[in-house]
Order: structure tokens, then sequence, then C-alpha cells
């Protein structure tokens, strides 16, 4: 992915599942695993086997067996690029940054909000209608550069 897909990137699930696997770490689920509990949902009426659920969720390990001895549940990742609350998570995990948030210039007519990350290898900024799309613009452009 580009830092100009990512600037461009709308807010939504697209945007979450990224922040939780590139940010959080979140695990994927394997073929097998999907298709051990598409079997089990079908199996107790829950499912269809024609769903496309499995490509938006993530790995959640549990601390007890779960049915038929599994030990993980699928779940929805947080909805970081559209609640500030699940946004906050983002900028708490770059710890290492300095994170500043700005409303955009009136005068140079920049709207919304501009998240500049300060302490990255290089600072990061990214501008988004929201808040909580600007942090995870910026994180996401931060861990593409880190990568690079």
């Amino acid at each position: 992915m580009t830092r100009k897909q990512i600037e461009q990137m709308p807010a939504g699930l697209e945007m979450d599942w990224l922040i939780a696997t590139e940010i959080f770490k979140a695990l994927k689920p394997t073929p097998e695993q999907v298709e051990m509990i598409r079997i089990i949902s079908i199996h107790f009426g829950h499912g269809n086997p024609q769903d496309k659920w499995h490509e938006t969720v993530l790995i959640r390990d549990l601390p007890e067996k779960n049915y038929f001895g599994v030990s993980f549940e699928f779940v929805q990742p947080q909805r970081y690029s559209t609640d500030i609350a699940a946004a906050w998570l983002v900028v708490e995990k770059l710890i290492e940054c300095k994170v500043y948030l700005a409303r955009g210039n009136p005068a140079e007519r920049a709207v919304g909000w501009i998240c500049t990350l300060d302490g990255s290898s290089n600072n990061v900024s990214a501008r988004a209608d929201t808040v909580s799309l600007a942090v995870c613009r910026a994180a996401l452009i931060a861990t593409l550069e880190n990568k690079q």
C-alpha cells in the first residue's frame, strides 16, 4: 500500500482492519481456522456457506477452550477510524511519538484535522475530515515508512 492510497482511504472497516493488523499486530485467521468456524456455525444454524464475514475478522485467543476444543474466536476490529475512543487507543500505542492534532487552517482553506507524529523515523502528517481518521492515516503512513 502506498502513502497516497492511505491518504485517500475512507474511514470504515478496511481502515479499521489495517489498523488492527498493522498497528496492534492482530492475527488474521488461517484458512483452517476459517473453515473450522464456518462448519461449526453452519452446524448450529448461524452461518451460510457463501458468507464473506471471514474476510474482515481477526483472531482473539480464548482463555478456555470453546466448542469442539476451539481456543480462539473471530472478532471484528474496533472502529478506530470513526470512533474517537478507539482512535485514542491508536494514539496510546504510538507512545514513542509525540502526537499533535490541529484543526485545518481556514486561511489556507484547509478544513478538517491534521495529525502529526513527531518522533517516528521522520515526522509524518496526515489530514482528514475527522480526528479519528487523521490519527489512523498518520499511524499507517508512519508504519509504512518504517517498513521501507
